[in-house]
């Protein structure tokens, strides 16, 4: 068998890829990955069954990229644009990390390649509230993953790299906790209308530069096996 490649792309910066990538290193068999972000591009620096690498912008490429490499898997990440626009990087903890721009921009090609059979969506939000349902997900989706340990104990065993540490905030068990935290932040939703309009809706609608938040969450529901 050769080397399976696993890439992970995202709708935009903070949207959940280095806690998915740091929980599959963590939770899986994966024998050979990079520190923190690599091109989808980039070769493995040697033999290895399963090379992990992940870079959210790469979601631009992934498409050709999937239609020539047989063995590559992509896990796109996608997350609330709301909790996005206002979540905080530990590199530099006084700015804001990502804006609407990356969502908008990235959103159209994840829909283009959601039924793509080497394409799987993750929800952020099912992530931190159902680790080992997505675990499962996971394996469904890809066979030759083999567990080491579950998903909710992923904090136990985890030694990411320092750059991971500062984009995680800190090694700590999956929560939900960061889930709505835009709520706290009313004043950076409220900078421009496009902010005001995420706000004052339950979930983010068509028109508002969100995109298709409801409609992707509904097309991408969990299956587990056998159900």
């Amino acid at each position: 068998m050769g080397m399976k490649r696993i890439h992970v792309v995202g709708c935009g910066p903070r949207s959940g890829t280095t806690l998915i990538a740091e929980i599959m290193i963590a939770c899986f068999e994966i024998d050979l990955h990079t520190e923190h972000e690599t091109s989808i591009f980039s070769p493995p620096s040697r033999r290895a069954d399963i090379f992990l690498t992940k870079r959210p912008r790469d979601i631009l490429v992934a498409g050709p990229i999937l239609r020539t490499m047989p063995s590559l898997h992509v896990i796109y990440m996608i997350r609330d644009p709301r909790d996005m626009v206002v979540s905080r990087h530990r590199k530099d903890p006084e700015r804001y990390w990502s804006s609407l721009r990356y969502w908008k921009k990235y959103i159209d090609y994840g829909e283009r390649l959601r039924d793509h059979p080497r394409f799987i969506t993750l929800r952020y939000e099912d992530l931190v509230r159902e680790p080992d349902v997505i675990q499962e997900l996971l394996m469904e989706r890809m066979p030759f993953l083999e567990k080491r340990t579950e998903f909710s104990q992923y904090h136990n065993i985890a030694r990411p790299s320092e750059d991971s540490v500062k984009a995680l905030r800190g090694v700590r068990a999956i929560s939900a906790g960061s889930i709505g935290n835009w709520r706290s932040h009313l004043p950076r939703v409220a900078q421009r209308r496009q902010y005001r309009q995420l706000a004052q809706s339950p979930a983010p609608r068509r028109g508002t530069g969100a995109g298709p938040w409801i409609d992707i969450r509904r097309s991408h529901p969990i299956r587990l096996r056998g159900g």
